[in-house]
């Protein structure tokens, strides 16, 4: 989002849920080893836009909350250990 304003709405219109909910699918795929070559990497980028919108969501501190409360910690945290830098 590009202003606070955005930032409020998009939380407040539901759609901080499905980006957690694909971060969770993406962490979740990225923790088995027997994906192709091309199916990590769709993951990879799934995770990485993810926590992309998260990072820009959560610059507004009462978004940071939401945030929280939806468990996102675990996933990011699960996707800290995989060797990408993105």
């Amino acid at each position: 989002a590009v202003n606070d304003a955005n930032e409020l709405e998009i939380v407040r219109l539901g759609g901080l849920e499905p980006i957690v909910q694909s971060m969770a699918l993406a962490a979740e795929g990225l923790d088995g080893n027997s994906k192709v070559d091309r199916e990590m990497g769709l993951l990879e980028e799934l995770a990485t836009q993810c926590a992309r919108a998260l990072r820009n969501l959560s610059v507004n501190a009462s978004n940071k909350t939401a945030i929280q409360k939806l468990g996102t910690t675990r996933h990011l945290q699960s996707l800290m250990n995989y060797p990408n830098e993105k």
